[in-house]
């Protein structure tokens, strides 16, 4: 009996810090070019939360990984942001060219759009397991990609998913927003966590034992 109360008081705590990253997430997300240090704070948090009592908490191991990965993360976000803002123009100017011309660009933008998805969504938490630098990430998340697409299109999908309906049909996600922040949120971030950590373990690409050492800055912090 006393083993399920703990269960549950644990899935209890991991709800409420779930909902509590979240917010913490979208907040760090505000300047834009925070996005990139906010992402790999958030998954790499996420990853660890059953530690979250050895540095005060999971707010605290969250605000600590964004500083860390902060300036690290800034440049690779600013060129992301770039990246999809010149995307986005060309979109606007293909819609003038003729049917296959106009085909063709959007197969292009769409690739591309892809490849940028995959560095959010593998790129950052890497960034942040490992410590290494943004272009080492960059070629490992390709890595990933190249060993286990499904994984990596999955977990890319999840994360998409809302900042989709947030720009189609931005009304219908006003009026969500609560449910985005403490279920779909909550859900998707521990999929894609259990999707890039498994991988990541099973296609040798040393996160896991390196993952100690950020820890180790971390506490030091």
């Amino acid at each position: 009996m006393d083993k399920q109360k703990d269960m549950f008081r644990a899935a209890t705590d991991d709800f409420w810090d779930m909902i509590l990253l979240n917010i913490l997430y979208v907040f760090s997300c505000l300047l834009l070019v925070t996005y990139g240090a906010a992402t790999a704070a958030l998954y790499f948090t996420v990853a660890h939360l059953d530690r979250k009592r050895e540095y005060g908490g999971a707010a605290a191991m969250y605000w600590e990984t964004f500083k860390m990965n902060l300036r690290k993360c800034l440049v690779p976000c600013i060129a992301v942001f770039a990246l999809l803002a010149l995307l986005t123009l060309n979109f606007l100017i293909a819609a003038q060219f003729q049917d296959m011309l106009r085909y063709c660009s959007y197969g292009l933008q769409g690739f591309l759009l892809l490849l940028v998805q995959v560095l959010i969504t593998v790129g950052f938490p890497l960034l942040a397991e490992n410590g290494s630098a943004a272009v080492d990430a960059g070629k490992r998340a390709f890595g990933v990609l190249a060993e286990i697409p499904g994984r990596v299109f999955l977990a890319c999908l999840v994360q998409a998913l809302p900042f989709g309906v947030l720009i189609i049909y931005p009304n219908v996600f006003a009026a969500l927003f609560l449910l985005w922040i403490c279920v779909y949120f909550s859900f998707g971030e521990r999929l894609i966590v259990f999707l890039l950590k498994e991988s990541a373990c099973w296609h040798g690409l040393k996160i896991c034992a390196e993952e100690e050492s950020c820890m180790r800055k971390i506490s030091k912090v």
